[in-house]
């Protein structure tokens, strides 16, 4: 049923008595008005019709795109009202431009072609792309000249970020940093492709893949020998302050990293070490007798005046005393970083080994003391220490135990009791994600964004004893910032207490501005400590930010941070948008976004976390 449209263009049938547009042109009235007299029929008839026509337009765009009626009954604040919806719509209609061009040199054309490319930063378009990139690219856009594309990290594309069937949001970029200032195309996100950041200088920064790992002396690890070298699973969590401290019982050491990327994250004494026994341990990894175990690291006292810096595996039994340790390796004072390793096998009635280093004596200035890429593994040769085998040895998940006899999946508050004949669990929980902040109303050459919430904690375990009848709490998704209000906190997910996961931290908003800015994003929740196989932190949410001052279109809401279980909420920008919510379980919503004169948008709410239980049975 069409909508009612009171508005109705005047004079417009066939022979009607009308001024033609020449004659209406030439007509002093236009300008002047009509003056006292009499004045022609045909004159006013176009006058009217001009008026009408828009009037009856403007109508039909309100049908068209509020899915609202236009009234006349006099008054005006509803028509506007509607007619702000209508231009709200349309201006979130971002088409995806089909890309004709080949890898690395794409070719898109506007429906209303561009006649110039901009002066200033903001432009953002959508592309469908043809074909996979395979190194740095431009693109060609309506017929204006080539331009590079580049990352988030401003460096050319190293291939992969583009792939064929994505859809990339590009933003245009006119900086003095960027392309000499003569403009480019910024990657913001491509569906399936790959990200580039710019290198991790804090702790809560995204690595660069080239940022992890180093070797003494700050050589590079060759691809060539990474991939060929013998790489057996690291049965050690964080061997190399990847993820801070976690894990550690640190008091003396720290986990620090070189900014500069040439040593990359280690484990240090931050203040001065004056003598004593000091003794710093790993978290538990699970082993029992008679296995032959490798220790290996990167091991040096060089700012030590005396004494000496051990580290050796230790073993416990089961109800946690100490037994004979494994032999150590040694460092004495002044002793350069160096790659080393020693060899043994752990003694009758072994329940799990730790990793000590021991500060027997030391006295050091800050930074005195180094260890990194620390190793444990299987056998009695050490091998290479990666990322790579980091993972793999968090992957095995003592398959012996037995067979699977299920795979559950928990979304509401309960008691697990386990499928019978169940004997081992592994068990994963991830807290849920936190809410987008809200943007703030506007007022002339203004704009306000809020920025994503952060995603969830995870924490993983493998456990034999203990779990059945445990209480299943999944953590809620943050709640959606509010016009000109932070993201609510994610909730803690706990399976019992064996397990538990915290929620991501909510998103910020900013005030109503004309200046350039940057939000940053919502922080991630703590990190996990009950987890014996995995503990994580979720990503932090994306940050929202306006390159450029009093713009309406050029802003962008921050991300929603990704939980192990998939990415957060889309950002938004260029337009008034409330926030998406996170889809992925444990993932942060995005912020809103408002352009000038504008209202303020609420944000979007972060996702719910999780418990996923894997159960064994006895081999049968």
């Amino acid at each position: 049923m069409a909508l009612q449209n009171d508005f109705l263009p005047f004079a417009t049938g066939p022979g009607a008595n009308v001024l033609s547009q020449s004659a209406y042109a030439a007509l002093s009235a236009v300008s002047t008005g009509y003056q006292a007299g009499v004045a022609s029929s045909n004159q006013l008839n176009k006058t009217w019709r001009q008026s009408s026509i828009m009037a009856a337009v403007i109508a039909q765009l309100i049908n068209n795109n509020a899915g609202q009626p236009a009234v006349d009954d006099g008054t005006t604040a509803t028509l506007l009202a509607n007619l702000t919806t209508a231009i709200s719509v349309i201006a979130r209609q971002n088409p995806v431009l089909a890309d004709t061009g080949t890898a690395n040199a794409y070719v898109v054309a506007n429906p209303a072609a561009l006649t110039a490319y901009p002066t200033v930063s903001g432009l953002t378009i959508d592309v469908s792309i043809a074909n996979t990139n395979t190194g740095a690219s431009t693109l060609n856009v309506d017929g204006l000249g080539t331009k590079p594309i580049i990352g988030l990290g401003l460096q050319p594309l190293q291939g992969g970020e583009l792939p064929q069937k994505g859809v990339a949001c590009l933003m245009y970029v006119v900086a003095s940093t960027v392309n000499g200032g003569n403009g480019a195309w910024i990657v913001m996100e491509c569906t399936g492709g790959a990200q580039q950041v710019a290198p991790a200088a804090q702790s809560q920064h995204a690595l660069q893949l080239g940022q992890l790992g180093s070797l003494p002396n700050n050589q590079n690890v060759s691809t060539g020998g990474k991939v060929n070298g013998t790489n057996n699973p690291n049965l050690l969590i964080n061997g190399s302050a990847e993820f801070g401290s976690a894990g550690w019982s640190f008091t003396t050491l720290s986990a620090t990293s070189d900014t500069s990327g040439g040593i990359g994250s280690y484990f240090t004494n931050l203040s001065t070490v004056s003598g004593g026994a000091l003794y710093e341990t790993s978290a538990n990894i699970q082993v029992t007798a008679g296995v032959a175990l490798t220790l290996s690291l990167d091991v040096g006292a060089p700012g030590a005046s005396s004494g000496t810096f051990s580290a050796y595996i230790q073993p416990y039994n089961s109800g946690g005393t100490p037994l004979a340790s494994l032999p150590a390796i040694n460092a004495a004072a002044g002793s350069a970083v160096a790659r080393l390793a020693s060899q043994g096998t752990t003694p009758a009635n072994t329940a799990y080994v730790r990793v000590v280093l021991f500060l027997n004596g030391i006295n050091a200035a800050a930074y005195g003391v180094i260890a990194k890429r620390i190793k444990v593994e299987l056998g009695t040769t050490p091998t290479l220490y990666s990322q790579e085998a980091s993972l793999a040895g968090t992957a095995q998940y003592r398959q012996a135990a037995g067979n699977i006899l299920a795979i559950r999946r928990f979304t509401s508050n309960g008691t697990y009791t386990p499928t019978a004949g169940t004997v081992a669990v592994r068990v994963q929980v991830v807290g849920g994600g936190g809410g987008g902040g809200g943007s703030n109303t506007t007022g002339s050459g203004q704009q306000s964004v809020g920025a994503g919430g952060a995603g969830g904690s995870y924490a993983e375990s493998y456990l034999t004893s203990g779990f059945s009848g445990a209480a299943l709490t999944i953590g809620a998704g943050g709640s959606a910032g509010a016009v000109g209000g932070n993201g609510g906190n994610g909730g803690t997910t706990s399976f019992g207490a064996l397990l538990s996961a915290s929620g991501g931290g909510g998103g910020q908003t900013i005030g109503a501005t004309g200046s350039p800015f940057i939000l940053a994003g919502g922080v991630t929740g703590t990190m996990p400590t009950t987890g014996n196989l995995i503990n994580g932190q979720g990503t932090p949410g994306g940050v929202g930010f306006a390159p450029a001052p009093s713009s309406s279109t050029s802003f962008l809401s921050g991300a929603g941070g990704a939980s192990l279980f998939g990415g957060g909420a889309s950002p938004l920008g260029s337009s008034n948008s409330a926030g998406n919510a996170g889809a992925s379980y444990g993932s942060g919503g995005s912020g809103g976004c408002t352009g000038a004169s504008s209202t303020g948008q609420i944000g979007g709410a972060g996702a719910a976390g999780v418990i996923i239980v894997t159960e064994y049975g006895n081999i049968q």
